[in-house]
């Protein structure tokens, strides 16, 4: 009986061994020509600061900061203008771990143009300050989804991950 049992799941494992794959549109021969990336990710902690006249708390909130890359799939995709990227969106997910407060995702502007084959630095928000009340003194775990357009008008987009510090006001 456990020898059957043994059989059948390595036949079963066997069958979707077989089965083909696609790991994202980098592959896909009718997405886009190029690959958005994103590297150096610099999301800086947040201070707080209480004010002393009226005792509530202030946080300095500084952009974060990336290089995105525009990586050609192809011979053809060099060619700039229809290969550039024009950086549209950034789209965040948080988690302030276990016991924390949840707090809804996020979605903020993302401005400039990655040319094609290049690479371009770029600033943007990952958080409302609205939402810091209830995280001071928290660490928050991102996923973060970068979204742009090809000249050409085909849609690309990268994920990443970062951390975001909040500091506790004085």
């Amino acid at each position: 009986m456990f020898a059957t049992k043994r059989t059948l799941a390595l036949m079963a494992f066997a069958a979707l061994a077989v089965l083909p794959s696609c790991n994202s549109a980098i592959d896909d021969p009718d997405g886009p020509n190029v690959v958005l990336e994103a590297e150096n990710l610099t999301i800086p902690p947040i201070n707080g600061q209480t004010d002393t006249t009226t005792g509530t708390c202030n946080f300095t909130i500084t952009n974060a900061s990336a290089t995105f890359k525009n990586k050609p799939k192809n011979e053809q995709a060099v060619v700039s203008p229809f290969n550039d990227i024009v950086l549209l969106s950034v789209h965040v997910s948080y988690d302030w771990g276990p016991g924390n407060a949840p707090q809804a995702d996020g979605d903020f502007g993302l401005g400039g143009t990655v040319p094609a084959n290049g690479t371009a630095p770029a600033q943007f928000a990952v958080v409302s300050g609205n939402d810091l009340v209830l995280h001071e003194g928290e660490i928050a775990s991102l996923v973060l989804t970068f979204t742009g357009k090809t000249v050409s008008g085909d849609i690309v987009s990268t994920t990443t991950g970062g951390t975001l510090a909040v500091g506790t006001c004085q």
